[in-house]
């Protein structure tokens, strides 16, 4: 790549392997994760469910203790939606809220 990519890149990847089972490529992304900066806890938990839905759940849980490690935590119930220029959160809770709302509809 002619520019350093970023973790929402790696992401997509890892992702797009999973996806169409490119086990050895895979294999290559989780090894370089930890070097990369910018990997968010969204990677980070695709890692530890496809080893989980692999049943390898040794994986999983290594990968489960790096982000407890490094405290990558992510919130239950929580989305993230980039709207507007912005990125608005909401709780699962908030459903009511008509600001949530509006951007529920986007998604129906």
């Amino acid at each position: 790549m002619p520019v350093e990519a970023d973790g929402t890149v790696w992401e997509a990847l890892l992702n797009a392997c999973k996806i169409h089972g490119n086990k050895e490529m895979f294999g290559q992304i989780t090894r370089c994760l930890p070097t990369i900066e910018g990997v968010s806890i969204g990677t980070y938990a695709l890692l530890s469910n496809t080893y989980a839905s692999s049943k390898r759940w040794e994986d999983a849980n290594v990968v489960r203790d790096v982000m407890r490690t490094i405290g990558l935590k992510k919130r239950a119930r929580c989305s993230w939606i980039e709207a507007d220029a912005t990125i608005q959160m909401y709780d699962i809770l908030d459903k009511y809220v008509t600001d949530a709302m509006k951007y529920y509809a986007l998604f129906l």
